[in-house]
């Protein structure tokens, strides 16, 4: 959502082809797998909202939101998250099937991006 009304704000009358090659997740702890991924993007996000910012004066209202997220609780919300995924793993011993799920979709997101077949 957030990225699509930073592609209005900017004028992009048509949206990027999306990921289809996603990952299976077929479990809870796949899905806290995948999750953490993209969670875990968030923190990136406002490392480049900062150098779009600074470079492009974009922010939030004009065309930034998307890497703005959570805006100023990005980091307790990341906190929280985090608690809940070591909770959740060290309950149900899903540890290694969360590592691999977050590394399934590390491949494939790299794969959409960079449009390869893997």
């Amino acid at each position: 959502m957030l990225l699509e009304l930073d592609l209005q704000a900017l004028g992009v009358s048509s949206l990027p082809p999306t990921c289809e090659n996603l990952p299976a997740l077929q479990s809870m702890a796949q899905a806290i797998g995948c999750l953490y991924v993209l969670e875990g993007a968030t923190l990136g996000g406002r490392i480049i909202a900062k150098h779009i910012e600074k470079i492009l004066g974009l922010g939030p209202q004009n065309g930034c939101a998307f890497f703005h997220s959570y805006g100023r609780d990005v980091g307790s919300m990341w906190r929280s998250f985090g608690a809940l995924v070591m909770a959740y793993a060290s309950e149900s011993g899903t540890e290694e099937i969360i590592v691999l799920s977050a590394c399934e979709t590390f491949k494939k997101l790299r794969s959409w991006l960079l449009k390869d077949d893997v």
